[in-house]
């Protein structure tokens, strides 16, 4: 029974009893779903008989598939879309009871094939074979699902359900990471505090490899970067050329007041002050000239 219950969260099974149409088929329904039971639109059926293609089918805005397989035939059903996992489930139309004369419609209807995008890290071949095997059965003149074939894949199902529930956690837990990271990464680049942006920045994209929002954002911070050094090795070019000159004027002033020159030594320092108006040095020197003048 716990079995069973597992199963069903992939698909549910009903059965309907023979009909009265107009041609000796049997029609399958079946809605694809994604994980949060909503109907599939675009879904891409592919229908095997007898191993060789026999027709597709796309599922409606509802995500809705009807099928009409002929009788005494076996089909391979296959429900796909980009992106998606794929699923799969046998149907044999041999055996049902055919009345001469009579046109007979069977119908089976499976409430819900889910299909959603993998998560990473977790097994899906067990995918590669038969979810369920449908098949005739006498007993109520009826098409019903074959439980060997269920409990045949059982096992391998719970694992993988086990499998993604712990995918679908350290998923979560990532997203969690990831939003913190962008969170840090914002504030400090509102700061104007590039290099801890850029480094929340990268962490959010370790965490989420395909994310745009955080690659974008690198780039503005990488740019922001360049400009700021871009300006800082400007100003420093303009200190150094600037230090350059008050150290070339200063020269010039000692010279001179060596020698007791004091036109050319109150030129040059008055120049060095012009570079650098709060220095105390050459404001010393001048006084020490008009000093040494007024002696």
């Amino acid at each position: 029974m716990k079995k069973t219950l597992i199963l069903l969260t992939h698909f549910i099974v009903f059965n309907f009893f023979l009909l009265a149409q107009d041609d000796n088929i049997l029609i399958v329904k079946f809605q694809v779903q994604n994980r949060e039971d909503a109907g599939i639109a675009g879904a891409q059926v592919q229908v095997l008989q007898n191993g060789k293609n026999f027709t597709t089918a796309s599922s409606d805005a509802s995500g809705n598939i009807q099928l009409r397989l002929p009788l005494n035939n076996d089909y391979s059903i296959i429900i796909t879309k980009p992106g998606n996992i794929t699923k799969r489930f046998n149907v044999s139309t041999r055996g049902a009871t055919i009345e001469e004369g009579k046109k007979n419609i069977y119908q089976f209807e499976v409430e819900a094939i889910r299909i959603y995008e993998p998560f990473e890290d977790v097994d899906y071949s067990v995918l590669n074979q038969p979810l369920f095997n449908v098949t005739y059965n006498p007993k109520g003149n009826k098409f019903d699902v074959d439980k060997a074939s269920i409990e045949s894949i059982q096992q391998q199902l719970s694992q993988l359900f086990k499998s993604e529930a712990e995918a679908k956690k350290k998923k979560k837990e990532a997203e969690k990471k990831y939003q913190d990271a962008i969170k840090k990464a914002d504030a400090a680049f509102q700061k104007n505090q590039y290099e801890q942006a850029l480094s929340a920045y990268k962490e959010a994209l370790s965490l989420k490899p395909n994310e745009q929002y955080p690659k974008g954002q690198i780039a503005l911070v990488e740019k922001a970067l360049a400009e700021q050094k871009a300006k800082a090795d400007a100003e420093a070019k303009a200190k150094a050329e600037l230090e350059a000159k008050y150290n070339a004027a200063i020269k010039k002033g000692d010279d001179a007041f060596t020698k007791k020159d004091w036109n050319t030594a109150k030129n040059a320092y008055n120049e060095a002050l012009s570079y650098k108006p709060n220095e105390k040095y050459p404001k010393d020197k001048l006084a020490e000239i008009e000093k040494n003048i007024a002696e």
